[in-house]
């Protein structure tokens, strides 16, 4: 009789640590990664995982990854809301022959990435790849050497009937793109009723293809914008800054305290639903300094620099009072 008590004693026993033990595909909302991890693990801060893509499928949605200490941590596709995180330590990412990250998620997911170095190897195609996302955050980032055919730096894609977020901050975007007009170092491109809101404050654009063009594709209609603040577009082989609309979509830029120098052209507006509004702009040294196509327009708050260019000033089309 004691033993049959005791057999059912430790059933029982057994039954309750089952239910109150963590299932082991049981998704963490922090997780961390190591040069000398290993993906088997369940990167932990005492076992992390040795990639992000090792890390990322062991993270919580809205869940955040972090750095040990240096290493490469490889490319990595994200589908969910989440942040990358190695502000204190050295991130690489190598991506020769393909993208750096993949961005697929829904248009309520928000990501951010930090303190990353994406590397293109020369033949990278691209730095981030967004797809779709409800809003991006690239903060304290390096993306560069991206060269491959159309390479680009952000890819930014806005579907049609989605509105979506581009915030990039303290950050150098340089070395992406072919020649004077493939690709370049950033790049929004609007489909149908898309709309996106584009924000870039410390940034550097140097020596891409063409530094940041903001365009909705033919036939839309939807409204994309961009803010660019204490920032550069230097040493582009194309456009500095241009805004394009081949459509119905307004496509509007405010720039405030930026230099566009030593490019082929500073500042470009073009079609007729585009407006570039310029304060304290800098732009010097290029081979043309302004432009406008389609009926494009710039529109000066007579606090600017357009002066110095080896071709051609240019001029804004109007200007605007300060108040």
């Amino acid at each position: 009789m004691r033993t049959l008590l005791f057999s059912i004693a430790a059933v029982g026993a057994l039954l309750l640590s089952a239910l109150h033990t963590t299932p082991a595909h049981a998704q963490a909302t922090r997780t961390w990664v190591s040069g000398v991890g290993d993906d088997a693990n369940p990167c932990s801060r005492t076992a992390p995982c040795k990639t992000f893509a090792g890390a990322i499928s062991k993270t919580a949605p809205g869940g955040i990854i972090n750095c040990l200490d240096p290493g490469g941590f490889g490319t990595v596709t994200i589908t969910k809301s989440i942040t990358i995180d190695c502000s204190t330590t050295v991130a690489g990412v190598l991506a020769s022959g393909t993208n750096g990250v993949n961005i697929n998620a829904g248009v309520g997911d928000i990501v951010r990435l930090r303190g990353l170095d994406i590397e293109g190897n020369v033949s990278g195609s691209t730095g981030v790849n967004v797809i779709q996302v409800g809003a991006l955050r690239v903060e304290n980032c390096k993306i560069w050497g991206f060269n491959s055919g159309n390479a680009i730096g952000i890819f930014f894609q806005i579907p049609t009937g989605v509105g979506s977020e581009l915030y990039v901050s303290d950050s150098v975007i340089s070395e992406n793109g072919s020649g004077s007009t493939s690709g370049g170092g950033i790049i929004a491109s609007g489909a149908g009723t898309g709309t996106a809101r584009v924000s870039l404050d410390r940034v550097r654009l140097d020596n891409n293809s063409v530094g940041v063009r903001i365009q909705s594709n033919s036939g839309g209609n939807g409204q994309l914008s961009l803010s660019m603040r204490n920032s550069t577009a230097n040493g582009n082989g194309g456009n500095g800054i241009a805004v394009l609309s081949t459509g119905a979509a307004t496509v509007l830029a405010a720039l405030d305290n930026v230099g566009a120098t030593l490019n082929g052209t500073g500042l470009v507006a073009d079609g007729a639903a585009t407006r570039m509004l310029i304060t304290r702009v800098t732009a010097i040294a290029n081979t043309t300094g302004i432009s406008t196509f389609n009926s494009g327009q710039v529109i000066s708050y007579l606090d600017n620099h357009i002066n110095g260019n080896i071709i051609a000033n240019g001029a804004p089309t109007s200007t605007q009072t300060p108040q």
